[in-house]
């Protein structure tokens, strides 16, 4: 049996409450760090294969997390 190291990525979505003087003002204050968040839920469908990450890199996960186990 071989051991795969797979790339994935799925979105995760929530709300954020901010007091602001105008909306862009809420956007530039959440954009800006870490708030409070309501609890997020999974955007459905959203679970894929991460293609984008190279090969190289894919090789390098797997090699460490072997060496890990020796």
């Amino acid at each position: 049996m071989f051991r795969f190291v797979i790339p994935v990525q799925w979105v995760m979505t929530a709300e954020v409450e901010v007091e602001a003087a105008t909306r862009e003002a809420a956007i530039a204050k959440v954009m800006g760090g870490a708030l409070p968040m309501r609890p997020a839920t999974y955007l459905e469908d959203s679970f894929v294969v991460n293609d984008d990450a190279s090969a190289s890199d894919r090789a390098s996960l797997l090699s460490s997390e072997i060496q890990e186990r020796r």
